[in-house]
């Protein structure tokens, strides 16, 4: 007699949902909560005037001012230490700062790191009524992201100061070489503008990166924490690897 066929042992997976009930006063919320976060960010936001003295035609003297963002990461002795692009100061006779707060003074350029597109102006706060207003960014709680994970563009991402754009980690096993360095960065689908430039932030308030435009077509974020030992380096006027 044949022997009966053996029955396959098949493992049913029990899935088990949870639905949550949300309508448009969830999304309304979620909204604010960002728009709250995005506006605590832009605090430590300041614009960069990059003065340019020419002469035109007929001789005449007269002013070019280019505009950038720049990102308060420090506040010592009353100074203010100010990231911002290599490229928007390097020409300059003469460089602005205007505070988020209105008010407009002097800056000097500290240090900057061409290959990298960094530069850090420094701002003698002493004096100024309101300095103790002016709060440097968040650098705590520095990590690697993870793919999908939401993240925030500030500083002027589509090429207007104070102007904030979301969006999502996309790539983190990317490898950067600049020059002689070689560093971590990640992707994200947020596209900067061609006159943008931007500081990368997740959504407990935390910096991750800084936009870097290279050749890539994809938006590139050099990972903070290799970032941090040249602004270390450049604040403390030590030389730079």
């Amino acid at each position: 007699a044949e022997e009966p066929a053996q029955k396959e042992d098949k493992k049913q997976v029990k899935i088990i949902e949870k639905r949550v009930s949300a309508d448009l006063s969830d999304y309304r919320q979620a909204l604010v909560k960002y728009g709250e976060l995005a506006e605590k960010q832009n605090n430590s936001v300041v614009e960069v005037q990059s003065v340019v003295m020419g002469k035109d035609w007929f001789e005449n003297p007269y002013e070019a001012v280019n505009r950038a963002a720049g990102y308060i990461i420090a506040v010592q002795d009353d100074v203010a230490y100010i990231l911002t692009s290599y490229k928007g100061i390097k020409d300059a006779d003469n460089i602005k700062v205007k505070f988020k707060q209105g008010f407009l003074t002097d800056g000097t350029v500290k240090n900057y790191n061409a290959g990298l597109e960094l530069a850090l102006v420094m701002v003698n706060l002493k004096g100024i009524a309101i300095k103790d207003d002016i709060s440097p960014l968040e650098f705590g709680g520095i990590n690697y992201k993870s793919i999908g994970e939401p993240v925030m563009a500030i500083g002027n991402p589509n090429g207007s100061i104070y102007s904030v754009l979301p969006g999502v980690i996309t790539g983190t096993e990317n490898i950067l070489r600049v020059d002689d360095y070689c560093l971590n960065s990640m992707s994200t689908d947020i596209e900067i503008a061609k006159t943008g430039d931007a500081l990368f932030v997740d959504f407990d308030g935390n910096v991750i990166g800084v936009y870097f435009k290279g050749s890539s077509e994809a938006t590139q974020i050099i990972n903070i924490a290799k970032i941090m030992n040249f602004l270390e380096k450049m604040i403390n006027d030590e030389p730079l690897p």
